[in-house]
This record gives structure tokens, sequence and C-alpha cells, in this order.
């Protein structure tokens, strides 16, 4: 390593240079010795034309030709390292712009499913429907957040949409398993059976408290018949309704909420409504992203062998 730049030094052509006129000035040192050793009387007389020549002869057939070689070579060695460059900055431009392709239809679909998650938690609360269920986080990964394993690749290039995305997705979680945390106290506190029965009303009871429910009524008419509703279609019928129908609707009505219950229900509230918000405005940071010009960032994608 020291040798080659050693080399790389002494081969330069300014060095080159000052190499040489020490070497000029040398010969003119030794011939004018030399001229008065063996003419002593030419050289008192001629010792400007004997300069003179002798400094003519070395700069046309010593010094020139091997400064602009020097040059020449030098200048060489620089174009072939601008071309060099040049070609990796073009290679490293079609991998960017092949991988941004790649994300941009990525971007977009996440867009969609971004919007319709926040319509889906606007009007039930959570990002699943119906009575949450305990496999939830797999569930949503592998249909919502992570379809594909490019996906992951979106904080690498778009590291503020990425941030915001994971983080929302972490209060996506957290909304689905309190929102179960709270179903499953609202079951142990409603009596009534079968089991089945219980959590059927637990699930109007928590979306009623979250304000995404109408709750429960069941409407007789002295005349005859009867309205029942609930979060589901209205029933209607004639006559006297059903036993089942209602003790179900007199266990509705007994529920007495605990405080935890009534805690954890202003929790999920508060947070739905915030992130139906926030998920509208990443669908458009998702949108943004996907009409980007350039991609910047690093990931094995776009690293070149």
């Amino acid at each position: 390593m020291a040798n080659m730049a050693l080399m790389e030094f002494l081969l330069h052509p300014v060095t080159a240079t000052l190499i040489m006129s020490a070497i000029l000035i040398a010969l003119q040192v030794l011939g004018q010795a030399a001229l008065a050793r063996l003419a002593p009387e030419q050289a008192k007389q001629w010792p400007a034309l004997a300069h003179s020549a002798l400094m003519g002869v070395l700069l046309a057939v010593v010094v020139a030709p091997t400064v602009t070689n020097l040059w020449s070579e030098r200048r060489d060695e620089q174009n072939e390292q601008r071309a060099r460059q040049r070609e990796v900055e073009r290679q490293q431009r079609e991998v960017r712009d092949a991988h941004l392709k790649r994300l941009r239809p990525l971007l977009l679909s996440d867009s969609k499913k971004l919007l319709q998650l926040s319509s889906q938690l606007a009007i039930e609360g959570t990002a699943i429907g119906g009575f949450v269920v305990e496999d939830y986080e797999p569930r949503l990964d592998r249909d919502f957040w992570y379809p594909e394993l490019l996906y992951r690749d979106f904080a690498a290039h778009f590291p503020g949409y990425g941030k915001v995305r994971e983080r929302v997705r972490g209060e996506v979680f957290a909304q689905q398993r309190e929102t179960l945390e709270l179903q499953r106290l609202a079951s142990e506190l409603v009596e009534i059976e079968p089991h089945d029965e219980a959590l059927s009303i637990a699930a109007t009871l928590v979306r009623h408290c979250m304000g995404t429910g109408k709750g429960m009524s069941l409407e007789i008419d002295p005349a005859g018949g009867y309205l029942y509703t609930d979060d589901g279609a209205p029933e209607k019928g004639r006559g006297d309704p059903p036993p089942n129908l209602i003790r179900r609707v007199q266990t509705y009505r007994a529920f007495k909420p605990t405080e935890p219950f009534k805690a954890s229900c202003d929790t999920v509230r508060e947070r739905y409504k915030r992130l139906a918000t926030e998920l509208r405005t990443l669908s458009t940071e998702a949108a943004i992203a996907a009409e980007s010009a350039a991609l910047f960032g690093e990931c094995s994608y776009v690293r070149l062998p």
C-alpha cells in the first residue's frame, strides 16, 4: 500500500517536473565542471552559450516528452475514473427507479386500505367489526398491514410515513385489545344463559358505550305486536314477544357498568375517533409518496452487487 502511494506520488506530473528540473540543474553543474576542466579557455568565453545549448537539448529531448506523456496518462486515468463513476451512477438510478416502480402500486393500495380502515373505525370503533376475536393481530398483519414483504420497505425510503404508519398500527392493535377486554368484562357482568347470549348482549353494551351502537330496545304495542331493535336489523312480530327476547332486553337494561368499564369505554371511544382522523391523513400521505419522482434511502433492493 505504501509502495503504491509512493509510486503515484513520483509519477504525478508536478512531482516529475520538479525531479526533472533537479536533474537538469545537476547536469548543468556537471557539464560546466567538465567543460572547465577539459577546455578552460572556452568555458570562460562561452559559458552562457554552453548553458543555453545544454538546457535546450535537455528540454527538447528529455523533459518536454516526459512531462507531456505523464500529463496525458494522468488525464486518461481521470477520464476513465469519471466514466466508471458515471456508469455506477447510471446503474444506481436504474435500480432505484425500478424499485420505486415496484413500491408505487403498493403505496396506492395502502392509501385505499387506510381510507377504508378509517371508515371502518368511524363506524364500528374497531378494525374488525362484530365481536372482537383474539387472533386479530396476525389476521390484520396478513390482510392489511403487511400483505407483501415489500410493505416493510416503506420505512427505509419514506421514513416519516413509515414511522407514523407503524405507530398507528400499534394503536389499532391496542384498540382491538382493549375492546376485547371490555367485551370480556361486560360478558362477566351480564347474568344470563346460555353464554352465547351473554356475549351478544356484551357486544351490544360495548358498542353503545363507545357511541357506535344504538343499544337494545323492545317496544310492545298494547293492541298487539312488538318491535325489537339492537345493532342489527329490527325484528317485528305479532302478538306477545318471545320470552327469551323479553329476558334479553331485561338483562340489557339491568346492566350496571362498573368504574373500570366506564373508564375503558372512555379510552376506546376517544381513541377510535382520533385514529379515524389519523388514518385519513395517513392515506393522503401514502398517495403523495406514490407520486415521488425519486427514491431516497437505502435498502437491500437498491444496493448494487
